[in-house]
């Protein structure tokens, strides 16, 4: 089963984990992240986020820019 078969709808609501794992290049969910970002890339998928995530995925980069 392909990931738009399980998709319902035209937008997907991403969480911090998500983002992290995206970033991070976690194996076990990068193929299907990246056929998730294709699909944004394309048009078929909107992906939205909160500002919170914004500020949940930002700590460990300014923990490292700070050390």
């Amino acid at each position: 089963m392909g990931l738009t078969n399980l998709l319902r709808g035209n937008r997907i609501y991403l969480d911090s984990n998500i983002w992290i794992y995206a970033l991070e290049n976690v194996p076990e969910y990068s193929s299907l992240l990246v056929a998730l970002f294709e699909l944004a890339e394309n048009g078929s998928l909107t992906i939205i986020t909160s500002e919170l995530t914004l500020s949940e995925v930002l700590v460990r980069p300014m923990a490292l820019l700070h050390k």
